[in-house]
């Protein structure tokens, strides 16, 4: 994912979206939405907007989230105030947010989770590594990748068949079995200047983010459209998450700016683009619910 990080500043919230206390999943009317938002993680309720606090976070900034049908994970750095290249992987209910324990260390911070079957999923330094969502079996490297450039893939997601990963370094966005079977490096070849960094998906698209866009193709590899959604944002748009209707993403200013980071949807059609919805200094990484 991006290095680059979104710097604090003044903490305010759009005041239609409420935040409530009780650590219980959103009510129905839409897939969770779960993100940082300051100093914890949080689901929104994609139908009435509805923030529902699950995890009080122990440091400031997340790298990457992902979610099951019964946990939530996440990266964050290490001790708080590390400056190194890794972090540990953390897992907790979904339900309440209790039980939160870390499963793995040494993780890469600035790449992608995904959870698909029994596994998840994260970008490692010489490839994918997995393991077990019940914290067991830690496999590293499990799909070995070449450097493509500085790293080995940046954003990961998958349709529930299949892994696809961002290659900044090649613009192109690979895709693979699971098992490491059928491994295709340059399966969407985003573009001569692209570089697809986080992803979203969904059951007719793959989405990438770009400097200022957002790209998407068909989950076969057709239809490229590399700047599909010009989104005008200062810096971003970085993570991505779509539930087939919508296109949620985050985005931001500089410090020069005020430094606010902002989460923003639009339909899946293009149409109805709303670049604020909520602004905070620290909305992170995006994962919808399963």
């Amino acid at each position: 994912m991006p290095r680059r990080r979104l710097a604090a500043a003044v903490l305010f919230a759009v005041a239609a979206l409420v935040l409530a206390s009780a650590a219980t999943p959103a009510q129905p009317g839409g897939r969770p939405l779960y993100f940082q938002y300051g100093k914890a993680i949080v689901a929104m309720d994609t139908g009435s907007g509805r923030l529902t606090k699950v995890v009080r976070l122990r440091a400031p900034a997340i790298d990457s989230i992902a979610v099951s049908d019964r946990y939530v994970f996440w990266v964050q750095e290490s001790k708080p105030g590390a400056t190194s290249s890794f972090g540990t992987l953390w897992r907790a209910r979904r339900s309440d947010g209790r039980g939160a324990r870390p499963i793995a260390t040494h993780v890469l911070r600035y790449g992608g989770t995904t959870v698909i079957g029994p596994w998840l999923y994260w970008i490692d330094v010489r490839g994918l590594s997995r393991v077990g969502i019940d914290g067991r079996n830690v496999q590293r490297t499990f799909i070995p990748l070449t450097i493509a450039k500085t790293d080995v893939a940046e954003g990961i997601v998958n349709d529930g068949r299949y892994l696809y990963f961002s290659r900044c370094g090649e613009g192109a966005i690979g895709r693979v079995f699971p098992d490491g079977s059928d491994l295709r490096t340059r399966f969407i070849r985003a573009g001569r200047r692209a570089c697809p960094q986080g992803l979203g998906i969904d059951a007719g698209h793959v989405y990438w983010t770009e400097d200022g866009a957002i790209g998407r193709a068909n989950l076969d590899g057709s239809g490229v459209e590399d700047r599909w959604l010009r989104i005008g944002s200062e810096l971003g748009p970085y993570y991505l998450a779509s539930d087939g209707h919508t296109l949620f993403f985050n985005h931001g200013t500089s410090i020069a700016a005020g430094a606010h980071s902002y989460l923003g949807r639009v339909r899946t059609d293009g149409t109805h683009l709303r670049r604020i919805l909520i602004s905070d200094p620290s909305i992170g990484p995006l994962a919808l619910a399963p």
